[in-house]
């Protein structure tokens, strides 16, 4: 683990967790620790702050569909979480989805069509996700 000191990291050293390429069942960088932010209006919104440690895993089986035109049906199991720091088993919790998707490695690129389902959304995230990605399966 690298120690920075006193220091923050950086924005773009941090971890960011949900989105088509990890947890595809939260909306993107939507899973890890977050500040709420007041707009003028009044309106809160949550802000990602990102991670200093990340916990991740995925699961992806592909069945081919139409082999000849690269079109494949996927289902995916995702497990993960960042932390601000390193946690211990007391505080250990990780987000996990599940979904299904076809992906078609298509004559412009691989393009992925997926859908996630988180389990034990928690209030104000959505319970089915759809992803749009152009680029590799992950």
């Amino acid at each position: 683990l690298f120690n920075t000191g006193s220091r923050d990291l950086p924005p773009s050293e941090r971890f960011y967790l949900g989105g088509p390429n990890n947890l595809k069942g939260y909306q993107l960088f939507s899973v890890g620790p977050k500040v709420a932010r007041t707009t003028t209006a009044g309106v809160t919104y949550y802000e990602p702050l990102g991670g200093a440690v990340q916990v991740f895993g995925l699961f992806e089986l592909e069945y081919p569909l139409v082999r000849e035109a690269g079109l494949k049906f996927v289902t995916f199991f995702d497990a993960g979480n960042t932390f601000s720091s390193f946690p211990d088993l007391s505080n250990l919790t990780i987000r996990s989805d599940a979904g299904v998707g076809v992906r078609w490695f298509s004559p412009i690129g691989p393009l992925r069509f997926e859908w996630g389902f988180p389990f034990a959304p928690r209030p104000g995230e959505d319970t089915t996700v759809f992803n749009f990605f152009i680029g590799p399966p992950f």
